[in-house]
């Protein structure tokens, strides 16, 4: 994650290891245009709950989301997830990199999102 912060050139950064403790970063506060989610893909064990939940939710939808991983990891993501990430950066990665995908989604207005409906977790 040195890499990111670094890209980022920010010390703005909150650290959430799991769905929990993003939800509870998250929620209580209000974000300007420059808002981002880094999201590791290889030390949140569940990234997609993180996707789904942020694009479903009203208040935050419209951050972008980034995910760091590898080809493997983002291929484990649901394509309803894979649609819903604004940037990818596949592992290894540099700084240089991160900080390109970053000026990208900066650069480019986001386009509006649709809410992506968490799975159901029975059986139908």
């Amino acid at each position: 994650m040195g890499k990111v912060v670094a890209a980022l050139k920010t010390s703005a950064v909150v650290h959430a290891r799991d769905a929990e403790a993003f939800f509870t970063a998250i929620l209580p506060r209000s974000y300007n245009k420059e808002a981002c989610v880094v999201l590791d893909l290889s030390t949140v064990v569940d990234a997609e709950r993180i996707i789904t939940f942020t694009k479903s939710s009203p208040s935050i939808k419209g951050l972008p989301i980034v995910a760091l991983g590898t080809e493997d990891e983002h291929d484990a993501l649901s394509q309803e997830a894979q649609l819903a990430i604004n940037g990818v950066i596949v592992a290894p990665y540099s700084a240089g990199e991160v900080a390109a995908v970053m000026a990208s989604i900066c650069e480019h207005p986001l386009p509006e999102i649709p809410a992506v409906e968490p799975r159901s977790s029975q059986a139908a």
